[in-house]
């Protein structure tokens, strides 16, 4: 049976063998600080709930993957993908995760 990562507090893989483990690099936190919508969509009570629940889960990725099921939760990750650019817009309107 394949067990499920775990993830620390800051979301980042426990297994540093983990083929999945992502880290977003700190110059990509620095952009978002600065990212003019993504600071306003912060403001939304709404979001900010949804961001608390997500961040207590006791497992975040299963909160996360549940979570992205709501528009404006996809809509906010999807913003803060494209802005520190690990993410682009297809052709099709989506937004595909480039890393």
């Amino acid at each position: 049976m394949e067990s499920t990562p775990r993830f620390n507090r800051k979301g980042i893989s426990a297994d540093p063998d983990d083929p999945n483990r992502f880290v977003v690099p700190e110059l990509s936190h620095m952009k978002l600080a600065k990212h003019a919508k993504v600071l306003a969509a912060l403001r939304d009570p709404k979001l900010q709930k949804i961001l608390l629940e997500v961040d207590m889960a006791d497992d975040r990725e299963v909160a996360l993957e549940k979570k992205l099921k709501i528009p404006r939760f996809r809509d906010f990750m999807d913003m803060c993908l494209l802005g520190v650019g690990l993410a682009r817009n297809r052709d099709d309107g989506n937004v595909e995760f480039v890393g």
